[in-house]
């Protein structure tokens, strides 16, 4: 029965670790798509314009990438697709690629040509090819993690603010092992994405919205399905295994990436779980 309640409570941490981990996913994939039009269009470029959205529509995303291949080399494989306009790859702060990069064709046709294989070998690395996902589309969910919640609110009357919005479909608390206690958090789960754009006003990852019920605040986050944390940990898992590193300097880098999120609370929850380098 202990070991029982040790895994309700590793599972417990571990949803929150993954709400961490898919807010630090869709901020950086947010910046990632505003910096790759500015180099694209110039950083003067009406965003509005007919240039950036034929751009946008000429535009493939290349993930999985080996860390050591450079822009012409990719340039030099999708060329057979059709004239190049750009490519660009993602690095880190420190010049080190991110995995990852886009290219944009001068031709529809050429797009069409270049994402009908999803794999392909790229500088003797298997990488995947696809049609960049709208980042409006990136944020739709219908799930919500709740913070700050004060063990003086009840439940019904969390439930019956939040129904204001739309229909909730569960609404799941989660307890302390030793005193049985409710948490100061909760996770809400609508039938409907509207509810949660409504509930969060218009704010963006990592921006919480922050709701006022009776004498109470508490704070409203996105939370998002599990395949783009899949997404995320499959990406450090294989940049961990292409650079050489080892558990322990995975570790390191896990709890510096970490100690910047959200939550920081549930760093140490991480070092003791996953291995994920940055």
């Amino acid at each position: 029965q202990t070991e029982q309640t040790e895994q309700t409570e590793q599972t417990e941490q571990t949803e929150q670790t993954e709400q961490t981990e898919q807010i630090e996913q869709i901020e950086q994939i947010e910046q990632t798509e505003e910096d790759s039009e500015k180099s694209q269009n110039g950083n003067d470029a009406d965003s509005n314009s007919p240039v950036d959205e034929e751009s946008e529509n000429m535009k493939i995303i290349v993930r999985h990438l080996n860390y050591k291949t450079t822009e012409d080399i990719v340039k030099d494989h999708f060329a057979k697709y059709g004239s190049v306009k750009s490519v660009e790859i993602k690095k880190d702060p420190d010049g080190s690629s991110r995995g990852f990069g886009f290219v944009v064709f001068e031709t529809m046709e050429s797009v069409e040509d270049a994402v009908k294989e999803e794999k392909q070998l790229i500088d003797s690395h298997e990488a995947l090819v696809s049609l960049p996902i709208p980042l409006s589309d990136k944020l739709k969910t219908n799930m919500m993690f709740i913070g700050g919640v004060s063990k003086d609110l009840p439940e019904d009357e969390l439930r019956d603010y939040f129904k204001e919005f739309g229909t909730i479909k569960e609404l799941t608390f989660t307890h302390h092992r030793d005193s049985g206690e409710r948490r100061n958090y909760c996770f809400l789960h609508f039938d409907e994405a509207e509810a949660v754009e409504k509930v969060m006003k218009g704010t963006k990852p990592p921006y919480p919205a922050s709701h006022t019920i009776g004498k109470f605040s508490v704070d409203c986050r996105r939370k998002f399905p599990e395949d783009i944390q899949k997404l995320r940990n499959s990406e450090k898992g294989r940049k961990l295994k292409d650079s050489g590193a080892d558990g322990v300097t995975a570790k390191v880098d896990m709890v510096v990436d970490m100690a910047t999120a959200v939550m920081a609370v549930v760093v140490m929850e991480v070092a003791m779980g996953e291995v994920m380098a940055v």
